[in-house]
């Protein structure tokens, strides 16, 4: 395919830019705003159905039978000189589960919703994630070094994965009934501030 044909067929698929969304954590105390400046980075899951195999005569099926997710959803913030980023997610896991005792919490007192929102270039909102009961299960060990160059590797990064129930994804419900779920989510009372 020639390059102007290529350019002019991509131009009408219109790719979703990367580099545009937002977040909201539906917690109480989540600072939101300032995590949409600190995040660099989101690894939003995949999804499949498994299934049972099921041979009554003939050739062997699979039936569906369960949902499953890929991998954990996973953020990387840069770390403010205060370690907001960081202690927000050690104080969280603090109440999932107790340091002194070993004790688990109630589920339902550590859970909470996240809204993530893609943008195009002109600010519009054209794709959108909600995942339901998210906490966090992993904040990575941070690296530190006099060898680090500038950009970015020249400053402290906090990685976290997440466990979460389910997931909405607006390709397979309509943008609006996601953005509505995540508004609803802002405005419920503890629901964190905007972005």
């Amino acid at each position: 395919m020639r390059i102007d044909k290529f350019v002019a067929a991509i131009s009408k698929i219109k790719p979703l830019d990367a580099t545009r969304w937002g977040l909201f954590i539906g917690r109480p105390g989540v600072l939101n705003e300032r995590l949409n400046l600190s995040i660099r980075k989101v690894s939003v899951p995949g999804r499949s159905l498994s299934g049972n195999d099921l041979q009554i005569y003939g050739p062997k099926r699979t039936i569906a039978a369960r949902e499953e997710f890929g991998d954990d959803l996973s953020m990387e913030f840069l770390m403010g000189q205060d370690g907001y980023e960081r202690d927000l997610f050690n104080g969280w896991m603090n109440q999932v589960v107790d340091p002194k005792s070993g004790n688990p919490n109630y589920y339902m007192n550590y859970v909470c919703d996240l809204g993530l929102q893609q943008y195009d270039k002109k600010g519009v909102l054209r794709y959108a994630w909600k995942f339901y009961e998210i906490y966090p299960t992993q904040i990575e060990s941070i690296e530190l070094s006099n060898s680090a160059q500038d950009g970015e590797d020249a400053f402290v990064m906090t990685k976290v994965k997440f466990a979460f129930k389910n997931f909405l994804a607006s390709g397979v419900t309509p943008i609006e009934e996601v953005n509505d779920s995540i508004e609803r989510m802002r405005i419920q009372p503890g629901g964190g501030n905007g972005f």
